[in-house]
């Protein structure tokens, strides 16, 4: 995956503009939402202008994912840094560095699980999801692994589908704090049995 310097508050370039736009209309109103004219209203730009950097609207809601995936890549990278030469706490402090990436704007968290939801009907978006995934499970596989778990792969789903879940009721319940998620990732590693010193 190629790293991206990209700044969702301040998109560079009209491309970016309108990727941003369909991120925050499909946040917002959900996938139904997206067609060239509600993404140009919300960027800001003439209409041509989303067609001429997308033709359709699946190649825009398949862009729109990938430069959001783009996105999260400093944070990927510095788990990547906590997951290198692994500890108990540095997998916690970087799986919460993950969650927390987008929750001061819970429409892209909202757009991820809108994109997650319409990749059953999308097999080319539904084979970028698989590939992210699989990227992000490897990754904190390999660190649990080196942290003495029996069963990696598993442990590295199962986290994975703990922290969605929490990520979806903190949709629901802004409000809720990333010590509860920090307390949840704990008791599944102690149930991994990794040890503070670990």
């Amino acid at each position: 995956m190629k790293k991206i310097e990209n700044d969702w508050r301040n998109p560079s370039g009209k491309r970016d503009l309108i990727l941003v736009a369909t991120l925050e209309a499909i946040g917002t109103g959900g996938i139904d939402c997206v067609t060239h004219r509600h993404i140009a209203e919300i960027a800001g730009v003439a209409v041509g202008s989303v067609g001429y950097h997308f033709d359709t609207r699946d190649t825009l809601i398949r862009e729109a994912f990938r430069y959001y995936v783009d996105g999260i890549s400093e944070t990927s990278l510095a788990v990547g840094d906590n997951l290198s030469n692994p500890t108990r706490k540095g997998v916690v402090d970087g799986l919460l560095a993950v969650s927390e990436r987008d929750l001061d704007r819970p429409e892209f968290l909202r757009a991820e699980y809108e994109m997650l939801v319409y990749a059953g009907r999308d097999p080319e978006l539904a084979r970028d999801i698989a590939s992210w995934h699989a990227a992000l499970e490897a990754r904190l596989a390999s660190a649990l692994e080196a942290l003495g778990v029996d069963k990696p792969m598993q442990a590295a789903r199962m986290i994975r589908d703990l922290m969605r879940g929490i990520e979806i009721e903190r949709l629901v319940r802004p409000d809720d704090s990333k010590a509860r998620l920090r307390n949840q990732l704990n008791l599944v590693l102690d149930g991994l049995r990794i040890t503070e010193s670990a």
